[in-house]
This record gives C-alpha cells, structure tokens and sequence, in this order.
C-alpha cells in the first residue's frame, strides 16, 4: 500500500489563481459616469448608453454586494455560474416584495 507524500514543485505560484473574470454591462449614467477600479481586466468605450466590464473578482457575495446599488443600471453576463447567482438574488428579493415576475 502506498502512502500520501508530499512533493516539492519548483515552480511560481499561478498569479490570481483564486479570481474569476466576470463581464457585466452597464447602463445609463452608470456606464456614462465610470471610472475604471484596479481590478477591471478590460473597460469597454460607450456603446450606445451601454458599457461592457470585464473584471476579475475573488469572491461573488463582495461582487454582487457591490452591484445591488446599481440592480437597475447594470447586468451580469458571465460566467453563467455569477449570473445565475445574480439572477437569484434578484428573485429573492422580488419574493420578498410578492412580486410576480411571470
């Protein structure tokens, strides 16, 4: 039977191997208004009233947490999984008011 051992590897730790890239939108003055924060991989110009982010981020509660100010001004895109994440904060919070979003 072999046991479990411990290996040394000689090479650099991956740089920001904990952070996922998430794209969102944002709209109206939001997008007008933006100002480019140290983690934005990529700030898309005005397209319209619209602007595209693509911004790494560590953790999706801080993430969303900092969206939810700007629910009505902003969309994620993806990955699917901060979407989905996004979208059922967003029905939560509908439930909570009884709203029926069908």
């Amino acid at each position: 039977m072999q046991e479990a051992a411990i290996t040394e590897i000689n090479q650099p730790w991956a740089k920001d191997l904990a952070r996922v890239a998430v794209t969102f939108k944002l709209y109206g003055r939001l997008a007008f208004g933006y100002t480019v924060k140290p983690d934005d991989d990529f700030v898309g110009e005005l397209e319209g009233e619209s602007r595209q982010v693509i911004r790494k981020i560590f953790n999706t509660f801080w993430f969303l947490r900092d969206l939810a100010r700007y629910w009505e001004q902003c969309e994620v895109i993806e990955p699917k999984s901060v979407r989905d994440r996004a979208l059922e904060k967003i029905t939560q919070l509908a439930q909570r008011y009884h709203l029926d979003l069908q």
